[in-house]
């Protein structure tokens, strides 16, 4: 659509532009013949004639290198532009009239152009008026000069012009006009989703670059929100997906009222995704995402009982420019990856924030462009295989929660968070058939995942400050009773870091589908974790990490949520 209304605005652009000029030219030919008008005045009148092409010459350039550059659009809104060469024409008409004999000029079809130029350029209004004036400057002339003996014929030709002049304004105005409002709700019908009304995606990513680009020129901020409603499937598959259209309705006028009132631009994503772009700042971009959050929140919205907690919610992400994505494309994933940690817990707000970068901040220099490798090879990782990078992001989550409940040092807890996003870094040299097969491995295939750990080890040796999680990467694999790999420790002899994420990196993958198997619930993984206790998992650490769990399910109850026709669990 985009591309179809650039080739309409050239095309149209391109008559009006050869219009214009071919009007002005034409006050050169009404020029030349004042060449040939005898100069009564002597060197006044020559002064002037000569002054006036030159005028006229220097207006035809200014104008025709202005309109190249921005091009023309019919009845578009009054500009310099339009203004001055309204203006000129008409005044340059009523000249070339007065020297050329007022009422008797051979030449009084020349107030066309400034009609021409009026309707085209400002629509049927303007052109209205514009064939008003000259009239009226016609009749004047006329009865300037005095009538003739009888019926004159002067001013029978003037009326006969100046109805001329009104056809004109009227046919090209009433053109102009019809083009102007087809062309708006054109752009309108492009640019609106139909059922909520705002502006849909295509919009969204058009006014994206734009705001982009233009804080990027102006050396301004800007803040994206992203937003997701919060089990919105489950709700569309108990009420059907009208009762969801009212929804999103709702969510799209809550939106919109939180924003209205600001330079903001919102539009519908896509299904039940929502988007918000925040000009020149980064901090009220939150307070903006807390404001619609809290407002959908407390909004009565009819059927919310069956979800959690008897209320519809939202999980918003949000990410700014230039401080974390400097592209509109990845302003817009950050805010995607931003708004789906905030659907770990739900109904909450998320800045974006990457552990991931967090890291790259504590190295020096010539380790700082070594770690931009190691970022994007985690990037090839993640096109390989989505799974990893949402997979690494909780395991940190889940690891940092479990380390808070040891007391770790801050030492500790940096060695854990560094070894739990950088801990499948290794698979980087496992192809994409063995990590996204959806059957059991060949004995063949599993030798080479199960050397994922060493291999990570040895990408991140290079960087003298992952000395200590090197490790945390090798042995996360490792079994308490000894059977894992690669080294087959057992016990404590296994390092602290790596037997937290032996736990948590199981408990993910167990409640997250894979290709290869469906996800568990809560309580199955948490039964499954307490079955292996001992065996493969450090049964105190267990104990502690299944106490955390429920702590989160008591604070977040919609965490994970588990159908109405499952029981919830506790553990003590």
């Amino acid at each position: 659509m985009k591309r179809w209304e650039e080739i309409r605005k050239e095309s149209i652009s391109e008559h009006i532009l050869v219009a214009h000029v071919i009007s002005v030219l034409i006050f050169f030919m009404a020029f030349l013949t004042m060449t040939n008008v005898p100069l009564d005045g002597g060197l006044y009148k020559l002064i002037l004639i000569s002054l006036m092409g030159a005028f006229i010459g220097l207006a035809v350039f200014y104008y025709i290198v202005n309109r190249i550059v921005s091009g023309v659009l019919l009845a578009s809104n009054p500009n310099l532009t339009d203004s001055f060469l309204l203006l000129f024409s008409y005044i340059t008409a009523v000249s070339i009239l007065f020297l050329t004999g007022k009422a008797d000029s051979i030449v009084k079809i020349i107030f066309i152009i400034p009609v021409i130029i009026a309707s085209t350029s400002l629509g049927k209004t303007a052109g209205l008026i514009t064939a008003g004036f000259s009239g009226a400057i016609l009749f004047y002339f006329d009865f300037k000069a005095g009538f003739e003996p009888g019926p004159s014929v002067k001013f029978q030709a003037d009326i006969i012009n100046s109805m001329v002049l009104f056809t004109l304004a009227w046919l090209f105005g009433g053109f102009a006009d019809t083009e102007r409002v087809a062309r708006e709700n054109l752009t309108l019908l492009a640019n609106t989703d139909d059922l909520t009304g705002m502006s849909n995606h295509r919009h969204f990513q058009e006014v994206l670059r734009e705001s982009v680009e233009s804080a990027e020129k102006n050396n301004k901020s800007l803040s994206l929100i992203k937003l997701d409603i919060d089990y919105f499937k489950f709700y569309n598959k108990n009420y059907g997906y009208q009762q969801g259209d009212e929804v999103l309705i709702q969510v799209a006028g809550i939106i919109n009222s939180v924003v209205k009132w600001r330079p903001c631009f919102a539009a519908r994503y896509g299904s039940d995704e929502f988007t918000v772009i925040v000009p020149d700042t980064n901090s009220e971009g939150l307070k903006i995402a807390e404001r619609i959050r809290k407002k959908i929140e407390t909004h009565s919205f009819p059927g919310a009982e069956v979800l959690p907690n008897g209320r519809i919610t939202v999980s918003l992400g949000v990410a700014g420019f230039p401080e974390q994505g400097s592209t509109p494309e990845g302003l817009l994933r950050l805010a995607d990856e931003a708004m789906y940690k905030a659907k770990y817990s739900r109904n909450r707000v998320q800045l974006y924030f990457s552990v991931i970068d967090d890291l790259r901040d504590s190295f020096n220099g010539a380790e700082r462009d070594f770690f931009h490798s190691i970022k994007t090879l985690l990037t090839i990782i993640n096109a390989k295989d989505r799974y990893t990078f949402g997979h690494s992001e909780r395991v940190v989550y889940y690891s940092l929660k479990l380390a808070e409940k040891l007391n770790f040092t801050t030492e500790e807890m940096l060695i854990l968070r560094y070894g739990a996003i950088l801990h499948d870094i290794g698979k980087l040299e496992i192809s994409r058939d063995i990590l996204n097969s959806t059957e059991a491995l060949k004995p063949s295939d599993l030798a080479i995942l199960q050397k994922h750990p060493e291999w990570g080890g040895d990408i991140v040796r290079p960087i003298s400050s992952l000395k200590k999680v090197i490790p945390t990467i090798i042995h996360h694999h490792e079994n308490y009773d000894g059977t894992g790999y690669p080294e087959g420790l057992a016990g404590e002899g296994i390092p602290l870091q790596a037997r937290i994420l032996r736990i948590t990196d199981s408990f993910d993958a167990m409640t997250t589908d894979r290709p290869y198997k469906k996800a568990k619930n809560f309580v199955e993984a948490c039964a499954e974790l307490k079955s292996c206790s001992g065996s493969l998992f450090d049964p105190g650490l267990v104990d502690v990490f299944l106490k955390l769990i429920a702590e989160i399910k008591n604070e977040h109850p919609d965490f994970n949520y588990l159908s109405s026709t499952q029981a919830g669990f506790t553990y003590t």
